[in-house]
């Protein structure tokens, strides 16, 4: 089972389980629970400037769900059986919220063992045996690898792949920047803040110039674009794949540019669109 299935699968469970949580705990809301959660947790001693954690938030506001029986029966609207009923439902509700969160917790154990586990058949892959394996094959296997482990190949086996694209002419240089920037950095960096959380992700926001001065200079950015994509901040498993995957394509692209079409585009005079629209 590849990454982007056992993703699938998990979030189909963790929506599932959240869908249960919440079912339960619009069934609390029957009963005379507190009617905002606690943004600001008291605290006896307080150091200055001392700012409420999660741990703060969580016992309280867990807390305030514990029914409060004194208040069943002075409103007088609630019978013994009702109590019961509401003390059943958040101890049902408490039990459903802390599964859900252990299953999280075990879906990113698992993840971590898978991972380590393809490090591990990845170091002891035999690039060169592979590479002697019919072309489908190799793409078979590859099937099987997560993106961050495909790119470690690549980079593995194509160590200069950057300077290869270095070695295009300027008219075939210049065309593959700008393929780039509608392909990468116009969708991939620059959107306009539109998804604000992806873009935390990113150590920085790069310029990416049309224009530029030399052919070092364009290469530079390029690899900078792949260097920023594969080095994404993992702060959601949608959010990382989306980096990783690109990455992975940005570099499928530079090798296929550089290494594998770079003696007919090192030989062009005219821009090779077809080649270079990968």
């Amino acid at each position: 089972m590849n990454g982007s299935t056992q993703a699938s699968n998990s979030n189909q469970v963790s929506y599932s389980s959240e869908a249960n949580c919440k079912k339960k705990y619009n069934m609390l809301t029957k009963f005379p629970i507190p009617k905002d959660p606690i943004r600001y947790p008291f605290n006896n001693d307080p150091a200055i400037g001392y700012r409420s954690n999660f741990n703060d938030l969580l016992l309280a506001n867990m807390s305030a769900l514990v029914p409060n029986i004194d208040i069943g029966y002075h409103t007088n609207t609630h019978t013994p059986e009702a109590l019961e009923k509401w003390i059943q439902t958040t101890n049902d509700y408490m039990y459903l919220l802390t599964r859900n969160i252990r299953k999280k917790c075990d879906a990113q154990l698992k993840k971590l063992t898978n991972i380590e586990n393809q490090k591990r058949k990845s170091r002891e892959l035999d690039i060169k045996k592979v590479q002697e394996l019919p072309d489908d094959i190799i793409r078979h296997i590859h099937g099987f690898l997560l993106p961050e482990t495909r790119i470690e190949l690549y980079v593995a086996k194509y160590p200069s792949f950057a300077e290869a694209i270095e070695r295009m002419t300027s008219k075939n240089l210049k065309k593959y920047v700008i393929h780039i920037y509608k392909t990468y950095y116009e969708t991939v960096f620059n959107y306009n803040g539109q998804i604000p959380e992806r873009r935390s992700c990113l150590q920085r926001h790069p310029k990416y110039l049309i224009s530029y001065s030399n052919k070092r200079q364009a290469v530079d950015q390029i690899t900078l674009l792949f260097d920023l994509m594969r080095e994404a901040i993992p702060r959601t498993p949608i959010y990382h794949q989306y980096f990783q995957t690109h990455a992975l394509k940005l570099i499928q692209s530079m090798i296929y540019v550089g290494v594998y079409k770079g003696p007919q585009l090192k030989r062009n005079r005219k821009p090779a669109n077809e080649l270079l629209h990968v």
